[in-house]
């Protein structure tokens, strides 16, 4: 998967949201209609589920039920909020708080993890996944990537998962599109166009897996062992003046500290709770520069006054 190594056209401002060039700036916010109050909705429900796990008399004995803990009593430390006056659509985020509860007694003791939990519950992960607040982030990675980087002729996914950013990819790319996941299982049953592969980008890549415009990931790179290592394997798989372009949550959302409204749930999975969660803004620039990045840029999804991340890209030079 090469090509003829064209350069690019980097500055392409993305309507509505102008491309952030200053890197000393605060990134460009985007902030639709309802996004505040359908956060507000959800981070008020995160509270009252950190509430039960917090005085649930089964007290934890893992690290990763320690640390699951610890985000409950976080979320409880946050300012209060108070819940919209209207409703707001339910979506799986809501039934994976409802499951984490339910499960804490099991969590707690180490019977079972994250991952027992959600293939215990079918379909669940799959929602989760492709579902508000995080299928924003797979939507806004799309819209952008034709705007700042143009003719695009192969394009490489790492950790496509159940396919919330693939299915939107592969329409638009197909035969020029690399989906890969760490997972055989995920790569085998997944049926997207395009050529689908294994690699974990925490090794180094198949030797045959080719050389792209554009590297994307959508919630995935935050999970690196190693984020700025794995940064320059990409880097290495990137043509010329080509574009690693991600989409990450942020946490925390607010200057005082307050976690991300679901960084409880996720405390509950490996590659989360021991690896940090998500990166700030500042971590990810200071990672890429050290791997030889350049036009590092940002833009960041806001609801009210939370950060609740948003895309980061930067190119090969040529």
């Amino acid at each position: 998967m090469s090509t003829n190594g064209r350069r690019p056209s980097r500055y392409v401002s993305m309507p509505n949201t102008p491309v952030d060039r200053d890197m000393a700036r605060e990134p460009v916010t985007t902030e639709p209609a309802g996004r505040a109050g359908r956060y507000a909705g959800l981070f008020a429900y995160a509270r009252t589920a950190a509430e039960r796990i917090a005085a649930s008399p089964h007290r934890p004995v893992t690290g990763r039920a320690v640390r699951l803990r610890a985000a409950a009593l976080a979320l409880l430390d946050a300012p209060h909020r108070t819940p919209p006056d209207h409703e707001v659509p339910r979506t799986a985020a809501y039934d994976a708080l409802d499951v984490l509860v339910e499960e804490w007694p099991s969590l707690a003791v180490g019977r079972l993890d994250g991952a027992d939990v959600m293939r215990s519950r079918p379909g669940l992960w799959g929602r989760l996944m492709t579902e508000w607040p995080m299928m924003e982030y797979a939507d806004a990675l799309v819209a952008a990537l034709p705007r700042l980087y143009t003719g695009t002729e192969s394009v490489l996914e790492i950790g496509s998962g159940v396919g919330n950013a693939t299915a939107r990819l592969a329409p638009l790319y197909r035969e020029r599109l690399v989906w890969t996941d760490r997972e055989l299982s995920l790569v085998r049953h997944s049926r997207w166009p395009g050529t689908g592969r294994v690699f974990d980008f925490d090794l180094e890549p198949p030797d045959d897996l080719g050389r792209f415009d554009a590297i994307v990931g959508i919630n995935a790179l935050h999970c690196a062992a190693d984020i700025a290592r794995t940064l320059g394997r990409l880097r290495r798989l990137l043509l010329p003046g080509g574009i690693l372009l991600l989409a990450e949550g942020n946490s925390p959302t607010r200057s005082d500290g307050t976690p991300w409204a679901l960084d409880l749930l996720f405390n509950a999975f490996d590659g989360w709770w021991d690896r940090g969660g998500f990166r700030t803004r500042s971590e990810w620039r200071e990672a890429l520069s050290s791997q030889g990045y350049t036009d590092i840029r940002t833009s960041a999804m806001t609801a009210g006054s939370d950060d609740l991340g948003g895309l980061i890209w930067a190119y090969r030079p040529e």
